[in-house]
């Protein structure tokens, strides 16, 4: 039997919805037919309307609309039942494969197998337990500290950090937290309260995650038969782990048959997994920001080249006139110089213009030249805007960096 093709075309599915009818059509591809016509609905393909085959098959005459264009790309391509399987990106494979083998190599060490590193930390061992109760860790029962004396809300529940529970849900809370930063401890994780959500870091990188106590709808009759609904605390734990990687669970809930509590080992290697993807991410964040700052410097210092061309056109172009200024200068002056008598005013002139040609022969003068060439840095050697790459791309809209 042909396999029935699932990813499809707008053209092609009109085709088939007005070819077939709906319920045999959605059948084959284990769908219902409520179900065909809302993905027909999503890609703007108007089903037949109800009665359509009916008439077919009595012979009356029917209409079949033509197929309205869209502009949104999105909406070209339908596909029908399962969805093709997601590529991972390469970047996302190489965090999830370097995570798995520090894993290892963690695990190898605290197990004293003969890949043990004598310069891995040890083991922290575990405190013993008073008579009187369990010992929690000192940052977590700070915390603990502040979230009992945080005032409940309107909804029964005491919020502190993204942790967000009834009050008599706090004790567990506690103990969860305590056996996560008691598992997390060999590996070098610290419970972090800081900023915004707790979380538990490692080498300045921090897992967060949240904790809720969902309350359940309730339906209550009054007395006057009125129906309304209430809502009450149902006395389970939701935990939601937040980081780049989505190849591991991040959820964790209560159920029937499970508490929250048995699933602390997945939640200590979705920590240790999504601390690599943090710290991958953050490398890679800190390399392109790197990159960035480098490509912009150069881009910096291209400008900067063009400016000094421009501006060292422009003090060869003042040098000449000047140099063309003061010969003038000098022959109008020695025009002039054996002249008796002259009038009181143009003695004052030919006065001004020695003055003026004394100050363009020194601004013209090689030392002077020389000290402004340095000082402008219109000629460095070495290049101080020398670029050992050459000359980057331009820049053409505002991401192109």
């Amino acid at each position: 039997m042909e396999e029935l093709k699932r990813t499809l075309t707008r053209e092609e599915l009109h085709e088939l919805v007005w070819s077939t009818p709906m319920q045999k059509l959605a059948e084959s591809y284990g769908l219902s037919d409520r179900g065909l016509a809302k993905i027909c609905e999503r890609h703007l393909v108007p089903p037949p309307p109800r009665g359509y085959w009916a008439k077919v098959q009595a012979g009356q005459p029917v209409r079949k609309p033509k197929l309205r264009s869209v502009a949104n790309s999105a909406l070209h391509t339908v596909q029908i039942g399962s969805r093709p399987v997601a590529t991972r990106s390469p970047y996302l494979a190489e965090i999830l494969a370097t995570a798995h083998r520090e894993i290892e190599q963690e695990n190898a060490i605290i197990r004293n197998t003969p890949q043990a590193s004598t310069t891995m930390k040890p083991v922290a061992p575990r405190r013993p337990r008073a008579s009187s109760g369990p010992i929690v860790r000192k940052e977590i029962q700070a915390f603990i500290g502040e979230l009992r004396a945080q005032k409940v809300d309107r909804d029964g529940f005491a919020d502190l950090k993204r942790v967000k529970v009834a009050p008599p849900a706090i004790g567990r809370v506690e103990k969860l937290l305590d056996r996560l930063g008691a598992e997390l401890a060999p590996y070098g994780f610290i419970f972090d309260a800081g900023e915004n959500r707790v979380g538990f870091a490692k080498d300045g990188n921090k897992v967060d995650f949240e904790i809720n106590a969902p309350r359940k709808r309730i339906t209550k009759i009054s007395k006057s038969g009125w129906r309304h609904f209430d809502y009450e605390h149902a006395g389970r734990l939701t935990l939601r782990m937040f980081g780049k990687s989505n190849e591991t669970p991040k959820n964790w809930a209560d159920s029937d048959r499970r508490k929250i509590e048995e699933a602390v080992p997945q939640m200590v290697e979705g920590f240790r997994i999504q601390s690599v993807a943090e710290r991958e991410w953050n490398e890679q964040r800190r390399r392109q920001a790197e990159r960035r700052a480098h490509l912009a410097r150069r881009r910096e210092m291209a400008a900067l080249r063009v400016k000094r061309e421009e501006d060292r056109l422009e003090f060869l172009r003042w040098i000449a006139d000047a140099t063309r200024e003061a010969e003038d200068l000098r022959t109008t002056i020695a025009s002039v110089a054996g002249a008796a008598e002259l009038p009181p005013d143009y003695q004052r002139m030919v006065a001004w213009a020695r003055g003026r040609l004394a100050e363009l022969e020194a601004q013209t003068s090689v030392e002077q030249i020389q000290t402004t060439l340095v000082d402008r840095q219109l000629y460095t050697d070495p290049d101080h805007l020398f670029d050992p790459e050459g000359e980057p791309a331009p820049k053409t809209n505002y991401w192109d960096d």
